[in-house]
C-alpha cells in the first residue's frame, strides 16, 4: 500500500515570529557559552624584506670596489646601573626571552624540512609547519633573520657599448611565519628586523 505523503499546514505569522524568537535565542546561549575570540596577527611576509640590491661587474667579470668602515661603533658603549652590560642590554636580555605564539606557514615543496629548527645561543627550538607553538621571541628573531638571496643574471651594454653583466637579488624569508596575538612593540620589533639587508 503506497504511504501518502503527509500535507504540510503552513504556519501562522505568529508561529513563524516565535520560531524565529526560539534560533535567536539558541544562538544567543551558543554565543555565551561560546563566546568568539579575536586574535591578531603578524604576517611575515607582509613585511619589507631588505634587498641587497643589483650587483655589476664590468667587462672583465670583476666587482667594483666597495668602500667599508673599518671602524665598528657598539652601541651603548657607556654603561648605566643594572648590570656589567648596562641596562639597556638587560631590557634587550629579557625582551628577547618573553613568550610568543608562532605559527610556521606549510609549504608546497615537496623537499622541505616538515619540522624546521633554529639555533640560538646552543639551545635549539623545533617547530611543526601549521601549528601553533609558544616559544621565546629570540627563536622568532632568528626565523626573521633566516633569509635567502637568489640571483638573476642579465647582460646588458653600458653607455660605451661594451658587455655589463648585472645580477639582480632577490631576498625572502626561508621559513615564512606569522606571530598570533602580537603587540606593538612587537610590530615595530618584526618591521625593523626584516627590514635589514
Amino acid at each position: 500500500m503506497p504511504r501518502v505523503a503527509a500535507q504540510r499546514r503552513e504556519r501562522s505569522p505568529a508561529q513563524l515570529a516565535n520560531d524565529e524568537r526560539l534560533r535567536t535565542r539558541a544562538i544567543e546561549k551558543k554565543a555565551k557559552n561560546n563566546p568568539a575570540v579575536i586574535r591578531g596577527t603578524i604576517e611575515s611576509q607582509e613585511q619589507q624584506i631588505g634587498q641587497d640590491g643589483v650587483r655589476e661587474f664590468n667587462k672583465d667579470n670583476e666587482l667594483p670596489q666597495i668602500k667599508t668602515d673599518s671602524a665598528i661603533e657598539i652601541a651603548g658603549a657607556k654603561r648605566k646601573k643594572g648590570g656589567p652590560r648596562g641596562r639597556k642590554w638587560m631590557d634587550d636580555m629579557i625582551f628577547a626571552n618573553e613568550t610568543v605564539t608562532v605559527i610556521i606557514h606549510e609549504s608546497t615543496d615537496k623537499t622541505a624540512n616538515p619540522f624546521p629548527e633554529v639555533w640560538v645561543n646552543g639551545r635549539v627550538q623545533r617547530f611543526v609547519r601549521g601549528h601553533e607553538q609558544q616559544v621565546r621571541r629570540c627563536f622568532v628573531e632568528k626565523l626573521a633573520r633566516l633569509k635567502l638571496t637568489t640571483y638573476d643574471n642579465v647582460k646588458t651594454k653600458d653607455v660605451d657599448g661594451e658587455d655589463v653583466y648585472r645580477y639582480p637579488s632577490h631576498t625572502g624569508l626561508v621559513y615564512p611565519f606569522v606571530i598570533i596575538n602580537p603587540t606593538d612593540k612587537d610590530r615595530k620589533w618584526l618591521k625593523e628586523i626584516e627590514a635589514e639587508a
